[in-house]
């Protein structure tokens, strides 16, 4: 399925479309409240004018494109096609157990009408109402690509051009793109992505949300990055805390092999890393390793993963994990039907921890050449490797494969992942498998009533994000007419519970998201009521 990508293709100018449980105890994994609940498909909400091509909320291993910062509050970005316009900027709400969407303008700088081309790729939510989206756009004069940003306040959403360091290009070298944001708390947000130098080499960047202006700061790279022609780096995926911010990706050395990058925020200032690597690893024309995701349960603890090259010239698994200060390689493990010599082949996509609960996941091909979904999980400073669970409408033989492309663990312990998988007559549907008690088990994910059938029947996940009782998915599906329209799952809904006065002022809740302040402290928001 098409998806909206920083691509330079026909023209430069156009864009196309627990770690934690390394060092503390390991907690007993409670049952999900979302387990064993149904989940509810939805077409994707559009502007007036219909879908026609693609629709899509997110792109995998670029940190998701949905973001659900409290039970039964979720939002969703990505971007549409319609009959009228490109690819435009797209942002669906779920609230009130529905899905709705919202208008987004773009910079005045943008091309507009049928030459639009603009979308996000990532979303993160710091509270209920307060998100911010990234992604990129098409500028109208000079037909370069730029950095987007989509902030709401007071539930409208306005867009700008993010901002490049001083060392961006000009003219026809200019390009930028953001490919993923963390935003700690309302008014601080971090976005990473790449932008293009007045050299012509792709760099990383990062762009820094305070105090209401938005900053551009050069990605830093390791002492053994390259320079002229061997000068790459790019970062895919940022995690933040209050304190501190990850961020994870790829740069070139000297030597013109490709390394794994970690930049980390702390106390104000960014450093480079060069990602370690398992004793596998190749080297010379088999040296290549990238990190897609990362998750940080708590400052100082993170888990980043993505894939290696060994030295025999197979794909595996990569999996970096910080603690103590040092980060270490791990071979991601495989399955015992993983596949070996020619069928040896597998990558992590995405990581998400809780408190108790690490997963990460990916793909594997079996000693029959054939993919299946990968989940790795950390338990008592161990990764073990599962062969994800598939529904049992699987297909088998030339129609057996899957893929799981992103995850998200709970407080309580719980994961949700989504993905693809092919059914027995070829065509392919989104995936859900989920951890509770300790078991992954597999659900085929609903579609809509408009889903085509026979040569019209295809689907997929790639986005997921949960809080407490509440999950929701995004993807893609193909309806009954041939078009691909915007999928959007969901299950759980947000829990009742009520709110405490004290005497001195401060506001408690109870099972329902926090808005208030504890005794002696500043009010965040206004108290217009009790209940």
């Amino acid at each position: 399925m098409k998806t909206f990508m920083p691509l330079r293709t026909v023209s430069s100018a156009l864009l196309a479309l627990g770690v934690l449980s390394l060092f503390l105890p390991v907690a007993q994994v409670p049952a999900g409240a979302a387990t064993g609940t149904a989940w509810t498909p939805a077409r994707v909400t559009t502007a007036p004018t219909a879908l026609q091509g693609s629709t899509s909320l997110t792109v995998p291993g670029t940190g998701g494109g949905i973001s659900c910062p409290a039970p039964g509050d979720c939002t969703a970005a990505g971007f549409f096609r319609t009959k009228t316009t490109g690819d435009a900027p797209w942002l669906e709400s779920y609230a009130g157990g529905a899905w709705s969407s919202s208008p987004v303008p773009l910079p005045s700088s943008a091309v507009t009408g049928a030459n639009e081309v603009a979308g996000f790729e990532s979303v993160s939510c710091a509270r209920p109402g307060t998100c911010t989206a990234v992604g990129g756009f098409l500028a109208a004069t000079s037909k370069t690509t730029h950095g987007l940003i989509g902030t709401v306040s007071d539930g409208t959403w306005t867009t700008t051009a993010a901002p490049e360091p001083s060392t961006a290009g000009t003219g026809t070298g200019q390009f930028a793109f953001l490919e993923s944001v963390a935003c700690s708390a309302p008014g601080t947000c971090t976005a990473v992505g790449l932008y293009e130098d007045s050299a012509g080499h792709d760099l990383g960047l990062i762009d820094t949300l305070s105090d209401g202006t938005w900053t551009a700061t050069a990605a830093p790279e390791p002492s053994t990055a390259g320079t002229g022609t061997d000068q790459y780096a790019n970062l895919n995926a940022v995690e933040c805390s209050v304190s501190t911010c990850t961020a994870v990706g790829r740069y070139e050395d000297s030597a013109g092999g490709d390394h794994g990058l970690i930049d980390t925020l702390s106390g104000g200032t960014w450093t480079a890393t060069a990602a370690p690597e398992p004793s596998t690893a190749g080297t010379g024309t088999d040296q290549y390793a990238n990190l897609g995701s990362v998750a940080c349960p708590a400052p100082g603890i993170c888990a980043a993963v993505g894939r290696y090259l060994d030295s025999t010239g197979y794909d595996h698994g990569l999996i970096d994990t910080l603690s103590g200060g040092t980060w270490t390689a791990t071979a991601a493990p495989e399955p015992s039907t993983a596949g070996t010599g020619s069928d040896q082949n597998a990558t992590m996509h995405s990581v998400a921890c809780s408190a108790s609960t690490c997963a990460a996941v990916g793909t594997y091909k079996d000693s029959t050449g054939h993919d299946h979904g990968l989940i790795d999980t950390l338990s008592g400073g161990t990764w073990t490797a599962t062969a994800a669970p598939e529904p049992a409408s699987s297909g088998t033989g030339t129609d057996q494969y899957a893929s799981l492309d992103e995850a998200s663990c709970t407080a309580e312990g719980n994961c949700t992942v989504v993905g693809t998988y092919k059914d027995s007559t070829g065509h392919h549907h989104g995936l859900i498998d989920t951890l509770s008690g300790g078991t992954w088990t597999a659900t085929a994910a609903p579609e809509p009533s408009t889903a085509g059938t026979g040569t019209h029947q295809d689907a997929s996940l790639d986005a997921v994000a949960c809080s407490g009782a509440t999950c929701a998915a995004g993807g893609a599906y193909t309806s009954s007419t041939g078009t691909v329209d915007g999928l959007l799952e969901t299950t759980g809904t947000a829990p009742s519970g009520y709110f405490e006065a004290a005497s001195d002022g401060g506001i408690f809740s109870f099972t329902v998201p926090f808005h208030g302040s504890m005794g002696g402290k500043p009010l965040n928001a206004p108290i217009v009521s009790s209940a």
